[in-house]
């Protein structure tokens, strides 16, 4: 995983934790050690998941086809490149879509207005 781990910006919790007020310090604590954990579990990942021995399943699984079918659909789906866009690439997404529907819903509501 130590290429994906570079990839990800790393959290100065110092200055973090000079920002937290007193009253929300456990808060920070409880962020902080969730964060840890999930990054420790993130690291024990391999780089690559481990192959699957369709063999084996084809041997296992009474229903004829039904292994082919499903291997098909893992093949296709691990071809699939998701991409990746960055949290403020997100909210504009979203705004845009919100702006849109929400120009579709005036120009409906003019439509009806000059009818």
């Amino acid at each position: 995983m130590a290429g994906r781990r570079a990839a990800l910006k790393a959290i100065d919790w110092l200055a973090f934790a000079e920002r937290v007020p007193p009253n929300q310090r456990g808060m920070f604590n409880a962020l902080k050690t969730r964060t840890d954990a999930i990054s420790a579990k993130l690291a024990s990942l391999p780089e690559t998941p481990a192959a699957i021995d369709w063999s084996y399943y084809r041997s296992a699984v009474a229903k004829p086809g039904m292994v082919d079918e499903f291997e098909k659909k893992v093949i296709f789906l691990s071809k699939r490149v998701t991409p990746v866009f960055s949290l403020k690439d997100l909210f504009l997404r979203i705004k845009i879509k919100k702006c849109l529907f929400y120009s579709k819903i005036n120009r409906e509501r003019f439509f009806w207005v000059f009818i």
